[in-house]
């Protein structure tokens, strides 16, 4: 039977009440959990696009901030629709479309050079989405009542940041020492 809750202090006095048969506990990371400041979660995606930018005229190849983020856009969706040809899922994984898009948008750079690139742009868009991420505080909580009483805490996303990056994120947001694992879609 399902049930619907309107508030998150009800869904957590549910579950505290019910929790006695469970093992484990799993919560949806992005718009359950954590929370992000702006209404666009695609916002975080300009400022690397502009990261990008700033480094492109050394590589002779100008490109405008909006020229590389409509280009990442159609990047990921060619790699959602590999996904869903070769799956159920549709979901694009972020380092193998931005490993694409920096191999375009830097030919002539070394394997070194682009894998640097990749980390340098990964960290930089990770920081950003930190920065835009807050838990909500009756959720914290009753992950911190269902930890203590010895439950598995599980983090799932549907997204196209691998579970890896989403326990960075996590962690940012002082959920590490709670949580067992996350798991990822674009896994």
């Amino acid at each position: 039977k399902w049930s619907t809750f309107y508030s998150c202090e009800r869904l957590s006095a549910w579950c505290l009440k019910n929790s006695a048969t469970a093992d484990a506990v799993s919560y949806d990371l992005f718009d359950t959990v954590l929370v992000r400041r702006v209404h666009d979660p695609d916002l975080v995606k300009r400022p690397v696009a502009q990261f990008l930018a700033a480094r492109l005229p050394a590589a002779g190849r100008p490109w405008t901030p909006e020229q590389i983020l409509r280009f990442r856009n159609r990047m990921e969706a060619v790699h959602r629709r590999r996904a869903g040809a070769a799956g159920p899922d549709q979901e694009a994984c972020y380092p193998a479309f931005m490993a694409d898009l920096l191999a375009r948008l830097f030919p002539s750079a070394t394997d070194d050079e682009r894998s640097r690139l990749l980390r340098e742009a990964t960290d930089y868009e990770l920081d950003m989405e930190s920065r835009l991420l807050v838990p909500r505080a009756a959720l914290r909580r009753l992950m911190e009542a269902l930890h203590a009483r010895g439950k598995r805490i599980l983090l799932i996303s549907d997204m196209y940041l691998p579970a890896g990056h989403l326990q960075r994120l996590a962690a940012s947001a002082g959920l590490a020492p709670l949580v067992d694992g996350v798991v990822s879609s674009a896994d």
